[in-house]
């Protein structure tokens, strides 16, 4: 995920949308990155909190419309499995459009998110999962750029778990993810399955 940030300087600020208890935000402190993690939950953050980043990490409770940040302010944002759970998809282009307004030109979007061939909407879990054409269209009307997108991780693909479970070797591992990823190249998304999706966009 942090690769996909490119050549973005160490004093570019991040903003980590929907950090959660802030495992990625310290991943880029860890890099000599300044971050600011937004989240919905104030345990959530409270956790974030309790890393103890240092002055490098700022975290900040959001009302899930507005971010309290100034307009073209961050260079970057990075979010893992968070816009899934905008389940209108109108609520998400407003918020689309609100990560759009803080980005400064040029700036980078990394989203992961989890993609099905055909919309599923799963109330028990607050989730709407998108295809990945509705995502792009979702994007694109907020004012994003997409200038990459890959399948990261298939969630059902039986090899996997075999490792997971010990039946195989946890050696083949990479040699899987591998072929995973090929197979996303080749196939997309499979008809029974869901994927981890990387969508790069610029600003």
């Amino acid at each position: 995920m942090l690769e996909a940030l490119g050549n973005l300087g160490l004093d570019s600020p991040v903003l980590d949308f929907g950090c959660g208890t802030g495992g990625i935000s310290a991943a880029l402190v860890a890099t000599g990155r300044k971050v600011i993690g937004a989240d919905i939950s104030p345990g959530l953050l409270a956790c974030a909190r309790d890393r103890q980043l240092g002055d490098d990490a700022l975290f900040f409770l959001f009302d899930g419309r507005g971010l309290p940040l100034a307009s073209a302010s961050v260079d970057a944002v990075l979010t893992y499995v968070v816009l899934n759970h905008l389940m209108d998809d109108h609520e998400l282009q407003a918020m689309l459009g609100e990560i759009h307004r803080v980005l400064r030109p040029g700036g980078r979007v990394v989203a992961i998110e989890q993609v099905r061939r055909k919309a599923t909407i799963d109330p028990a879990v607050w989730q709407h999962r998108r295809t990945r054409a509705g995502f792009e269209q979702l994007f694109a009307a907020a004012g994003f750029q997409i200038e990459q997108v890959d399948i990261l991780r298939y969630g059902r693909i039986p090899t996997i778990h075999a490792v997971r479970f010990g039946l195989w070797p946890e050696r083949m591992f990479p040699a899987l993810r591998s072929a995973e990823r090929l197979i996303g190249r080749l196939v997309g998304v499979l008809p029974w399955d869901y994927c981890d999706v990387r969508f790069v966009l610029g600003k």
